[in-house]
């Protein structure tokens, strides 16, 4: 249990270089700096609250006044003694937030006509550094630039771009990091170990995530919690002390608003006031699932994730351009909430952003989705592949296998006039599109020489995965099953991308990327396992000259003649016609 009167964050503060957590670079560099006998006098340590800038000064301060140093200071010798006891007036820490005039700086300034009484460095340590005003800063000027050589200036700052450039230039600048999870993790187990506090690794990730990175926070967090609880923390504990909400919870939020049911947001909103849940943090909250579900959408794997696991990031499935506008505007909203004197207010505000920018990507009508990845059994894998005569292979295009872009041509009984020419980007109508009967007729066509184009095709699709929602589906895990001259078929671990590509392979711009490559549309579908040994089997037996024949391509240019959509593909290739 927490004793002795002292914060745990003051309890657990590093005394020497080897307990410092997270520092690894800045530790090093100082240690080094010590043992070659290489001490600047000015230092700036730069970064985030709480990860130890002025911990690691005031050791820095101690190791090079230490007369036992090797690696790291001893503790033992009588300087280091005098430290400890705070007996000597060598080494002297400034607040800049209360200090930042330049009286504060000319004291020290007179003070460094004298020699250390007692140690051989005089060390100014002054944090918040980027408060001082700007005369404290030109007092400091000429003394930075020939300081006495048993002097040593250390200013920590949370923000370094306040600093003046001619201080930086006279500077040795440390960039601080952030702690990372697991560090933070270890240092809360083995602080609970000590202090009898009961605690669960769900309950150390939520304080992981409340600390940001701040190993002081997450011991204050602590504090808070075992005081709270008297040493026995939960969930619960955690939820109701900081206003937070559980991940189901948090869910179930974003799903309300994916559905647009804005009486249920509204509702909700209210209650979550009434609870007293801590808005700025819920976005922050939001931003992190909705970072996980594109992280999964594009990797398929929960080895990544921060906040969802196998049990719930399946829960919701969104587009990933419509993830990525969502996520952007949480990094714009995070601050303005946070700062904001009506927390709900612009909390509301936020939400019915939310709301808008799924409406107008025409997704409010979609329900949330169970996205179940499409499981095939080892066996049926090898029969899959068997029956396409080992043509399902993963999809290897080399980086350096450059397509050229050929001289795209069109049937001439298109007869597209330049006044037709009307720029869209709507799918065309897919209900006159048989996707058996297609894929039957690419695979009784297919051939490797095909494949190998189809390659270069889909190779140029998944390149334009990630600037354009059109080309999202080729984003995901797929392998190329075969082609023919008029038609590839794709095989995709999810059904769910595999049904969207279906619906939208007539897409006008998937087609002008398509007739970059090959100079013609082409059909671009996908199946199942068992729809593709159907159509194999279908294939190799029928006698119908129609399903023998390469899938007709006139379907796809009488559906863009007939959307003006050819005519937008003429005009942007070769310009105004002079067809008739």
């Amino acid at each position: 249990m927490v004793n002795d009167n002292v914060s745990l964050y003051q309890k657990y503060r590093p005394k020497c270089f080897k307990e410092i957590i997270g520092q690894d670079v800045v530790v090093k560099t100082l240690v080094n700096s010590i043992k070659l006998n290489r001490i600047g006098h000015v230092y700036i340590f730069a970064g985030p609250k709480g990860i130890g800038k002025t911990t690691i000064a005031k050791i820095f301060s101690k190791a090079i006044n230490c007369k036992n140093f090797n690696d790291d200071i001893c503790n033992k010798c009588e300087n280091c003694k005098i430290i400890n006891e705070n007996n000597t007036t060598d080494i002297l820490e400034l607040d800049a937030a209360s200090n930042s005039g330049v009286e504060n700086i000319r004291m020290i300034l007179e003070n460094l006509k004298f020699l250390p009484v007692n140690l051989k460095y005089k060390v100014y340590i002054i944090d918040e550094a980027h408060m001082l005003s700007n005369s404290a800063w030109n007092a400091l000027l000429k003394t930075l630039e020939e300081p006495p050589l048993n002097v040593v200036f250390i200013f920590a700052t949370t923000e370094p771009h306040k600093i003046p450039t001619t201080i930086l230039s006279r500077s040795q600048y440390f960039e601080f990091s952030r702690i990372n999870a697991k560090q933070i993790s270890d240092l809360l187990t083995k602080v609970a170990k000590h202090e009898k506090i009961n605690i669960s690794q769900k309950v150390i990730n939520s304080i992981i995530s409340l600390s940001e990175g701040s190993a002081r926070d997450a011991l204050s967090i602590l504090e808070q919690l075992s005081l709270f609880t008297n040493n026995d923390i939960t969930e619960d504990d955690v939820y109701e002390i900081f206003g937070l909400l559980n991940i189901n919870e948090k869910i179930n939020f974003i799903s309300l608003i994916y559905q647009s049911k804005v009486n249920e947001v509204i509702k909700k909103i209210n209650e979550y006031e009434e609870k007293g849940i801590n808005f700025s943090r819920l976005v922050l909250d939001i931003g992190n699932i909705l970072l996980d579900l594109l992280i999964y959408n594009q990797t398929r794997s929960i080895d990544f994730l921060t906040c969802l696991d196998s049990t719930n990031v399946s829960l919701i499935s969104i587009k990933k351009d419509i993830l990525i506008k969502l996520i952007n505007l949480v990094q714009k909203s995070f601050n303005e909430i946070k700062k904001a004197e009506d927390v709900k207010f612009a909390f509301n505000v936020f939400v019915f952003s939310m709301i808008n920018i799924i409406q107008q990507s025409n997704l409010v009508n979609e329900p949330i989705q169970l996205a179940k990845p499409n499981v095939i059994k080892k066996s049926e894998s090898i029969e899959l592949q068997e029956a396409i005569n080992d043509d399902i292979k993963p999809l290897k295009v080399d980086i350096n296998d450059v397509c050229s872009l050929k001289e795209v041509k069109f049937d001439s009984t298109a007869n597209i006039k330049q006044e037709e020419v009307i720029s869209t980007t709507k799918s065309l109508d897919k209900d006159s599109f048989d996707i058996n009967e297609i894929g039957i007729q690419i695979i009784a066509n297919s051939s490797s020489e095909y494949k190998n184009n189809a390659k270069k095709v889909i190779k140029y699709l998944k390149d334009l995965a990630d600037t354009s929602q059109e080309f999202m589906y080729f984003g995901s895990t797929f392998k190329l099953v075969t082609a023919s001259k008029n038609g590839i078929i794709l095989f995709f671990n999810d059904e769910l991308d595999a049904d969207l590509l279906n619906k939208n392979f007539t897409n006008v711009e998937i087609q002008k990327a398509i007739i970059k490559i090959v100079s013609q549309p082409m059909y671009i579908i996908s199946g199942s396992k068992s729809q593709i040994l159907k159509m194999k089997k279908v294939a190799l037996t029928t006698q119908d000259l129609k399903l023998k024949s390469e899938p007709n391509l006139d379907k796809i240019r009488q559906k863009l003649k007939e959307s003006h959509e050819l005519g937008t593909i003429a005009y942007e290739i070769f310009g105004p016609t002079t067809k008739d």
